[in-house]
């Protein structure tokens, strides 16, 4: 299906602009399809923005450079997280170890998926918080190159007893990186001691930024971040 309105080189719009898909795109009133329906193609901040049309508005801006150039569309989103990790002992001389984790890949499917985890007495579970499809227009997965960094914002540990702290990651994509296969950014932080009947509870809390990075088939650059705060408990005694 065309739009009937083409640029001077004989191009559909439907072929030059990304479809609408949340529903924001800037609409030309005076561009009517066939059924009636005003034009509108996803509003160009969601990607690059398109070429000049050659269709003007009332105040003399063209159409083009408001819609998304099509195929560079990207409608994939992040959202901040918290991960809680809570052990216990109640062994003199055993370490007690409170663990948390978190991790966001980019899958080979053209989604990402955004996961928090926390071990305790039941072990380390698994928690998919956020879902998001970055391949659009048909464009596979291998087309897309991710890029991921973090830093650390705020941290606090408190206790006795020889506490310590800890920030452990893995990287697959601390440089651009074709996703070709599953790619991502894994980190577990944690905090603990050796378990003695005197020592109070040990308490571990840090907030780490996460840039992404998200190389487009055109080579557009779409940047986001979140946050991941962390939380982690090592205690003398069950976690009530």
């Amino acid at each position: 299906m065309s739009s009937g309105f083409r640029n001077m080189a004989g191009v559909d719009t439907d072929d030059l602009y990304d479809a609408d898909v949340i529903g924001d795109g800037p609409v030309a009133a005076f561009m009517r399809r066939s059924d009636g329906s005003p034009l509108r193609y996803a509003a160009a901040r969601y990607g690059q923005p398109g070429d000049v049309l050659g269709f003007r508005e009332a105040d003399g801006s063209d159409m083009g450079p408001k819609w998304c150039k099509k195929g560079t569309a990207n409608y994939w989103s992040v959202v901040n997280m918290t991960a809680h990790g809570y052990d216990h002992s109640t062994t003199s001389g055993v370490a007690v170890l409170g663990n948390a984790q978190f991790r966001i890949v980019f899958h080979a499917s053209g989604t990402l998926t955004q996961e928090v985890a926390g071990d305790g007495t039941s072990g380390l579970t698994w928690s998919v918080v956020n879902t998001s499809t970055f391949a659009r227009g048909g464009n596979p997965a291998s087309a897309y190159q991710a890029r991921l960094s973090w830093s650390m914002t705020a941290d606090h540990y408190t206790g006795t007893g020889a506490p310590s702290g800890y920030i452990n990651q893995s990287n697959g994509a601390s440089a651009f990186t074709s996703v070709t296969g599953d790619v991502g950014l894994d980190i577990s932080n944690g905090s603990g001691y050796v378990y003695n009947s005197n020592f109070p509870i040990l308490h571990g809390y840090v907030t780490l930024t996460v840039t992404v990075d998200l190389k487009d088939p055109t080579g557009n650059v779409t940047t986001k971040t979140f946050t991941c705060d962390m939380d982690m408990y090592g205690s003398p005694q069950p976690n009530s």
